[in-house]
């Protein structure tokens, strides 16, 4: 459901897993947009990373992933607002 309201309030395409552990095919996607031409991606985890630590394993495992392969991200709090993830 985030996924659906960053979607329809900013009109990015948004890419959403169900829990931070389960990466799947997140990969493989990445890469399959990159090569679409997409340059940058944002990425936004749960408030509670702070406190939990199997979201705080999750985003680092994700931030890995993404500089592994090679790709421009931004991490953008849920905090925000909007204006936020489409700066």
């Amino acid at each position: 459901m985030k996924a659906n309201v960053i979607n329809a309030l900013s009109g990015l395409p948004v890419v959403s897993i169900a829990g931070i552990t389960t990466f799947g095919k997140l990969e493989e996607i990445v890469l399959e947009l990159k090569d679409k031409g997409v340059e940058k991606f944002y990425t936004a985890v749960d408030m509670d990373w702070h406190t939990n630590p199997n979201v705080r394993a999750g985003r680092e495992q994700l931030h890995k992933l993404l500089n592994k392969l090679n790709v421009n991200w931004i991490e953008s709090s849920c905090a925000e607002d909007v204006t936020g993830l489409i700066s």
